[in-house]
């Protein structure tokens, strides 16, 4: 969970921090970014290693910008780059990261008049590995933003003028709203990257006010965005719509609830892989969170959620947990007291399992992940790998891995060249383990393979400890030894003459002489033709 402290003091500094919670006991916030002037929250996204990339604005020595930064498990954010220079108004940011791993950046910068937009727009840029791209105006002399006379109006539901998806392949769906009065007219458009941006093509056109949407892409490739519209002359009694697209063309248009005081349409895709959609609904007078399912048959008939007498919902947020089940956030607040609550949805419909692996771009990785319809009840999950479909399979995880509905697991001791199959087990209470699915996903990691010491496992080992290593083809001279902290030789495993390819070989804790050896650190050493690779590892005695 990502949030922004203002301090009252008259420097306006803000700093960004970041919380772990459950639902039952959030943690306490540390801070991500210090005193970084006027700096406000845009986006955040997780790639698939990881890593937490922020998007924010800032104007550090009063040079203001838009800024890129990422940050790791317990540390501040590092790798922060100026993403824009000298922007106007920054009133919404996004950040994707797209199947083939690019990072591209999205920000709106607005002006308050339709007659003069200036250079009112969604702007965009991408990484290059070493710099950000000269940004491009995706909606050059288009008004993006809120026509309220209502500042703070305005300024609040800008956040959601826009948003961008990532698709199959490297691809992206941008959807944003123009407006073109200031009593309710609206066109609301869309433009396709795949590697390069298409033209801009017309999604819908309206005579109420939009004031926001979302955008959700669901395990089959296709894009769903959700809108909120709103009659004039006063903004108040609206719709939720959502319409999809295969990829080709936009669905007819679906309306979820017209009852009048709605608002704040959000999306997320459930363990089941259905999507799950989430607004302000009103239920006896009361704004509260209203729910609905998009299934095979349709959207299923809204559903309300009970919040605190007396209090109206803000922001209702949906999010798929670790067990697979889907949990709406949102801010409860009356005259006397603003509060943070949660619910989980309820689901009757079967999850469906799935294990599947991925490529993590230029790591040489292999991104395991699965659904699992229930858990095991046992110790945990552990991971199996072998070269061939009918194996041997080899453990490739040194202690089990959470037993959840849903998982990843990243195997950093894939090698190029080399294809893999995998196998996910559970281990019982009793200590036995039992295939979780008959799915055995292979890949192939792209590249030649090349000599390295791929593993020691486990490691830390009261041994014995098994050695994973690759060799290339028509090596001349090969050595394998298990060196101690000072260099000293302990052992040696040599391979046998012509032996190439993925090799491994157990190592029993003993000396060349027979005698075991103390506990500590000791290294094993490949050499090859010369060149040299090392591995660490820690015997226990």
């Amino acid at each position: 969970m990502l949030f922004q402290r203002s301090r009252e003091d008259v420097s306006r500094v803000t700093d960004l921090h970041v919380a772990e919670f459950t639902l039952e006991e959030p943690q306490g916030g540390r801070p991500l970014t210090l005193s970084s002037q006027y700096s406000r929250l845009l986006a955040v996204a997780c790639d698939e290693v990881g890593t937490l990339h922020l998007l924010w604005e800032g104007k550090p020595d009063y040079v203001p910008g838009v800024f890129h930064g990422i940050a790791y498990h317990d540390s501040l954010v590092t790798s922060i780059t100026r993403v824009s220079e000298g922007t106007r108004k920054v009133r919404g940011g996004r950040i994707v990261i797209t199947t083939v791993g690019e990072i591209h950046v999205f920000w709106m910068e607005a002006g308050g008049n339709l007659s003069h937009p200036y250079d009112s727009g969604i702007y965009w840029t991408r990484w290059t590995g070493e710099q950000w791209e000269a940004s491009l105006n995706m909606t050059p002399g288009a008004h993006v933003s809120n026509l309220s006379t209502n500042w703070w109006e305005r300024h609040d539901s800008d956040r959601v003028r826009f948003d961008v998806v990532a698709q199959g392949n490297g691809e992206m769906l941008l959807v944003w709203v123009e407006y073109t009065s200031y009593d309710g007219g609206l066109e609301v458009f869309e433009r396709r990257y795949d590697s390069v941006w298409g033209p801009e093509a017309l999604v819908t056109e309206e005579t109420a006010l939009c004031l926001g949407l979302d955008l959700e892409t669901t395990p089959d490739g296709t894009a769903h965005l959700a809108y909120w519209t709103a009659e004039p002359p006063y903004h108040v009694e609206g719709s939720i719509y959502h319409r999809s697209f295969n990829g080709s063309e936009w669905s007819e248009q679906d309306t979820l609830d017209s009852s009048g005081r709605v608002g704040w349409p959000r999306m997320a895709v459930g363990a089941d892989s259905l999507l799950y959609l989430v607004w302000e609904g009103e239920s006896e007078g009361q704004i509260v969170p209203a729910w609905s399912r998009l299934t095979g048959d349709g959207w299923q008939d809204p559903e309300f959620l009970t919040v605190r007498a007396g209090s109206e919902t803000w922001y209702p947020k949906p999010a798929c947990l670790s067990d697979g089940r889907v949990a709406v956030v949102w801010s409860s607040r009356c005259n006397e007291r603003a509060t943070l609550e949660a619910a989980i949805l309820s689901s009757d419909t079967p999850v469906e399992t799935a294990f599947y692996a991925t490529l993590v771009p230029e790591d040489d990785a292999v991104l395991l992940r699965w659904v699992l319809p229930s858990c095991s009840g046992g110790v945990g999950l552990m991971i199996y790998r072998a070269l061939s479909a009918d194996g041997p399979y080899s453990c490739i995880t040194q202690e089990p891995l959470p037993d959840t509905a849903l998982g990843s697991y990243i195997d950093g001791t894939a090698w190029p060249g080399g294809t893999f199959w995998y196998e996910l087990r559970a281990v019982l209470a009793s200590g036995e383990e039992i295939l979780t699915t008959d799915m055995r996903p292979s890949i192939t990691v792209p590249g030649t393979l090349a000599f390295g010491i791929r593993y020691v496992m486990p490691n830390p080992t009261t041994a014995p400890a098994t050695i994973g290593y690759t060799l290339p083809e028509g090596w001349r001279s090969a050595r394998l030894s298990v060196h101690d902290v000072a260099g000293r030789l302990v052992r040696r495993l040599d391979p046998a003459t012509g032996t190439h390819g993925f090799v491994t070989i157990d190592w029993d804790g003993t000396a060349s002489s027979g005698e075991r050896v103390a506990s500590g650190v000791y290294f094993v050493r490949l050499e090859v033709d010369g060149a040299v690779a090392m591995h660490r590892m820690v015997l226990l005695r």
